[in-house]
């Protein structure tokens, strides 16, 4: 069973539009996708040979966008750009195969998603009013789970392998040379969430060799960026606030068996690769202020993750002995930053506050 989406959701306000005096403005882009694959098959048979195979897959490619242009939103009451991208995923499959002879069963559940989200106020654009508030939401959670079974008189194999690949943009941002002057607050603030569940798990048994092989592989790459850009300036009243966080809350779980009269061989791997880049800054001769009173300025960044499981195996030979490996491997590489840059003037009547921090939890038990 094999599923692709690709979306695009955009709302906007185009370059060299003009609207006054509006009680509010919403740009609002949204975008939900929930998917759900379920594969299973079955094989058996007295004779020589049965197998089976089962493969359940999502392919997805989303663009969320909100976005007000090169344009003018003046005397307005509040103004919100928003975007948000919200992906559920369950991706199943299981297979088993017996004979007489030789049995064999392989599974693979198979996910690889590519996300952006972005809520902008363009280069040059111009917004006065009560309030702005610029947010990207993008969150991402799903579940792989596979399953082999292969049994045999002679021989038994089973196969299992869950594989997860995403990539997640979240971008929110105030362009180049873009003029803001608010009375009760300016925020830019970009989320990212990604929650993942996997497992793969397979037995094979055989009168003479039994061998099980389970892998599950999650590859995150993840940018949040929330910002204000070269020479934009923002008048927020009484607060100025810039903050980028991702979240990451990784589970996973493999296991293996394989038993024979004469030789058991079994093999799993649990492979994590997480790479994330969290910024918040104000650019180049940038200017913010808070001259009210009120929460001041600050500009954040936050990285949290999470990571835990663990995986086991056994493998049995009656006679011949047994052998088996079990390996878990974490990647991770994070960036996270918050800064003001070059020539940047910040002016507030409040704190300022620049900051930026990682937290990482981290938990793996194998056992063989």
């Amino acid at each position: 069973d094999v599923q692709t989406y690709n979306g695009h959701t955009y709302a906007g306000i185009a370059d060299g539009a003009s609207l006054k005096n509006a009680s509010s403005v919403t740009v609002n882009a949204d975008s939900k996708e929930h998917l759900t694959s379920v594969a299973a098959t079955g094989a058996g048979g007295a004779g020589s040979f049965a197998g089976a195979g089962a493969a359940g897959a999502h392919s997805i490619a989303t663009d969320t966008k909100a976005y007000v242009g090169q344009s003018e939103v003046t005397d307005a009451g509040d103004v919100s750009v928003t975007a948000k991208d919200e992906t559920e995923l369950k991706t199943i499959a299981g297979s088993g195969a017996a004979s007489g002879n030789t049995g064999v069963g392989l599974t693979a559940a198979v996910e690889v998603v590519n996300k952006k989200a972005g809520a902008i106020v363009g280069d040059h654009a111009k917004v006065t009013g009560s309030s702005l508030t610029v947010k990207a939401e993008n969150t991402s959670s799903s579940v792989t789970s596979a399953a082999g079974l292969g049994v045999g008189g002679t021989a038994g194999l089973a196969g299992a392998a869950s594989e997860t690949f995403v990539n997640q943009e979240t971008d929110a941002h105030v362009g180049k040379k873009a003029n803001v002057n608010v009375e009760k607050g300016a925020e830019i603030l970009a989320n990212s969430t990604f929650t993942q569940g996997a497992t793969a798990g397979s037995v094979g048994g055989g009168g003479t060799v039994g061998i099980g092989i389970s892998n599950a592989t999650v590859s995150l790459h993840a940018a949040t960026k929330a910002y204000a850009d070269d020479d934009a300036v923002i008048s927020g009243g009484n607060q100025v606030k810039i903050s980028a966080d991702d979240a990451t809350n990784l589970t996973y779980a493999t296991v293996a068996g394989g038993v024979g009269g004469t030789v058991g061989v079994s093999g799993n791997a649990a492979v994590n690769i997480i790479d994330t880049e969290t910024k918040a800054y104000t650019g180049k001769r940038s200017a913010l202020s808070a001259d009210e009173a009120g929460d001041g300025i600050s500009i954040t960044a936050t990285d949290t993750t999470e990571l835990h499981g663990g995986n086991g195996g056994a493998a049995i030979g009656i006679s011949g002995g047994g052998a088996g490996v079990a390996v878990g491997v974490t990647n991770l590489k994070k960036n996270t930053s918050a800064y003001a840059d070059q020539k940047a003037k910040l002016d507030s009547k409040g704190q300022v506050a620049v900051s930026a921090k990682n937290t990482e939890d981290i938990e793996n038990v194998t056992v063989q």
